[in-house]
């Protein structure tokens, strides 16, 4: 169902602290459906509108968002941050079911986009995992585009309106994740 990424590897040259080039590559591992942990209150599908600024077709954009978290105690593991992201993700999703919803255009043309909700929705998870660490690309400072747009999804304009909402965490050697 999902065509999140073209390639499930792809390799990006990148120098290191001794000035050699090395290949920084993210590695997609799966991409799962998460659910609710427990039903929304939902009795029946549901349609919600949109507010103006998210049917203006001057405003039509999609926003990406990459955020970076270091590991703050280098001396042990921690659990693994996809699992802990995921069953947060499914807790969280009980009161922001909408989350999960899917876009489609309105009866008419004033009405633009609607939001469309159902009992068995889920938001698209990506679990990814890159061979380099966050020091190496200086916290995602110095990386190269081509490997930043590796750490965020990009869904095609089709599958944005059947997932508008889609999550990526990637781990990095260090423990850390974007």
């Amino acid at each position: 169902m999902w065509t999140v990424l073209k390639s499930p590897t792809e390799s990006i040259l990148s120098r290191n602290e001794n000035n050699r080039s090395t290949k920084m590559q993210v590695q997609i591992h799966e991409t799962k459906l998460i659910q609710p942990s427990t039903t929304p209150p939902l009795a029946q599908d549901r349609v919600l509108p949109l507010s103006h600024l998210d049917t203006d077709p001057n405003l039509d954009v999609t926003f990406r968002y990459l955020r970076a978290y270091v590991n703050a105690d280098q001396t042990k593991h921690a659990r693994d941050p996809y699992h802990v992201v995921s069953r947060a993700l499914s807790r969280a999703l009980c009161y922001y079911y909408p989350l999960c919803g899917t876009l489609r255009r309105g009866n008419n043309d004033r009405c633009g986009l609607e939001l469309r909700c159902a009992a068995g929705q889920g938001m698209p998870l990506i679990h990814a995992t890159a061979n380099c660490t966050l020091h190496a690309v200086n916290r995602l400072d110095d990386a190269g585009s081509g490997f930043l747009e590796r750490l965020i999804p990009d869904p095609d304009p089709e599958e944005s309106l059947v997932n508008p909402c889609m999550l990526q965490v990637t781990v990095f050697e260090c423990g850390g994740l974007a």
